[in-house]
């Protein structure tokens, strides 16, 4: 290790710091001189869990010389904030000195933060930034208001899991502007949302947006892959419309995908804040991560649909679905 030349080191650290910051630390314990060594990429993956981790590692990037380099980023912010933070700074401030070298950011901050604006504001510098599977706080409050990004030239995957509704459509519209060459699109953990289907196929078919309650919708140009998994069903009480409505919806999603080569339905289920970390370390080690669509995932209806879907006549229940 002595004679070994530092590029040499930073290369092998790089490759073995991708378990969210635990090689990291050890890295830092082994002696002075790997731990001055290692400082540049020993944070090459950071997962914090808490909001007083976030807050220590906030104090660690203000006070340290060198700008360690963080490649990807996981936040969760499930645990109870403490008195006198403001942890929505917090992890803006986090985010807003790493930006120039992240290129994965994940987790929850949906506690925390109201809209994607608020965590990721225009100003910054994410020109790297290639995965984003981040869920925000609630978007109902600003959803008349116009939604600005950062520039994301290399943005290619986004996924908006939980919450997902018509006041979730701005905030696409404005990842669909801010990120010209996004191709790959996935919304989790849907439980009501009534127009998505029709939404979704209008602007599928159609020139890229389509007028829809009064909201413009637009997709990416260049999408190539949609996947939409509903969340698990929930006890709707003595009142069944819910339900339908739910049932409607599946419906409308299954002819969706049957109609649409880019469209993927999933089956339904909870996704949680620990599979996405699990999707997050995938990714990190060269995987698809939640992107990853193996032909055994695919909801077994849209799957049996599409293999024999140039003997079925969908036209008649096509209307029948989409009739207004």
């Amino acid at each position: 290790m002595d004679r070994c030349p530092s590029e040499l080191h930073h290369r092998i650290f790089s490759l073995a710091c991708t378990d969210g910051g635990r090689i990291g630390c050890t890295l830092s314990l082994v002696s002075r001189r790997i731990h001055a060594t290692s400082t540049p990429v020993r944070f090459y993956t950071v997962a914090l869990c808490s909001l007083p981790r976030m807050r220590l590692f906030l104090d660690l990037l203000r006070t340290k010389p060198i700008l360690p380099i963080v490649s990807h980023l996981f936040l969760d912010d499930r645990n109870e904030r403490p008195s006198g933070e403001k942890p929505l700074e917090v992890v803006a401030s986090i985010i807003s000195i790493i930006a120039p070298s992240l290129v994965t950011l994940s987790g929850s901050v949906k506690r925390i933060s109201n809209g994607y604006a608020s965590v990721i504001p225009q100003e910054l510098d994410l020109s790297l930034l290639r995965d984003l599977s981040l869920i925000v706080g609630s978007t109902w409050a600003d959803s008349d208001k116009p939604v600005h990004l950062p520039r994301l030239t290399s943005l290619r995957r986004l996924h908006s899991w939980d919450s997902v509704s018509l006041s979730s459509i701005p905030h696409i519209n404005a990842f669909t502007r801010a990120a010209p060459n996004l191709t790959q699109i996935r919304l989790s953990n849907i439980t009501h949302f009534p127009k998505l289907a029709s939404v979704l196929r209008n602007a599928l078919d159609g020139n890229g947006e389509v007028q829809e309650g009064g909201v413009i919708v637009e997709v990416p140009a260049g999408l190539k892959h949609l996947v939409i998994q509903m969340g698990p069903d929930i006890d709707w009480g003595w009142c069944g419309t819910g339900g339908m409505l739910r049932a409607e919806l599946h419906c409308e999603l299954v002819i969706l995908a049957l109609r649409s080569s880019r469209v993927e339905l999933i089956p339904e289920r909870k996704y949680t804040t620990e599979e996405c970390m699990e999707d997050w370390l995938d990714v990190v080690e060269g995987g698809d991560g939640c992107w990853s669509i193996p032909p055994r995932e695919m909801d077994e209806q849209t799957r049996n649909a599409k293999q024999n879907a140039t003997n079925v006549n969908l036209e008649g229940l096509d209307e029948w679905v989409w009739d207004d």
